[in-house]
């Protein structure tokens, strides 16, 4: 499918408009109108603390006129908790936690640090950070005492 910007004194205005729509319309490409690529925002790769702009721009680039998709600061809500949920994890997590975890990325949609990969439903899973998948683990006892996972040991350990 093609698509088409108009062009008015070197500015791109409106929307893009399909070939075929304007061909039914005009019969032809109407003058003033230009090739354009568009761009899926979904494509595009993610930053933390950053999002794209709701609406894109159309520029030239590279002699052709392309869809552009600005990155911007993330609202001051969502840096603020990035930035408390990391405190929290630097400061309450063993040396062991924080290696395990280096892979996960923080989603600011949801403000939660999630796995590149989904977690397995059929069993108990624990993230295994050196394979960067979800590995089985065994089951917290429940014998009323304390216990810290050791993800290098890959087993369940009192604290005394």
């Amino acid at each position: 499918m093609s698509y088409y910007i108009k062009v008015e004194n070197g500015q791109a205005v409106g929307h893009p408009a399909i070939e075929e729509n304007l061909l039914v319309v005009y019969g032809r490409i109407p003058e003033g109108w230009e090739p354009l690529t568009l761009v899926d925002p979904h494509t595009l790769p993610q930053r933390v603390l950053k999002q794209y702009a709701s609406e894109p721009t159309y520029k030239i680039v590279d002699g052709a006129w392309t869809q552009v998709w600005e990155q911007i600061d993330s609202p001051p809500e969502i840096i603020a908790k990035y930035v408390e949920v990391q405190k929290t994890l630097l400061l309450s997590s063993t040396e062991s936690f924080s290696d395990n975890f280096s892979a996960w990325v923080f989603n600011p949609t949801t403000l939660k640090f999630e796995p590149p990969v989904p977690k397995p439903t059929d069993g108990h899973y624990k993230w295994h950070g050196p394979s960067n998948m979800f590995k089985e683990a065994p089951l917290k006892p429940t014998d009323g005492k304390t216990y810290r996972f050791n993800f290098y040991t890959w087993e369940w350990e009192e604290i005394i």
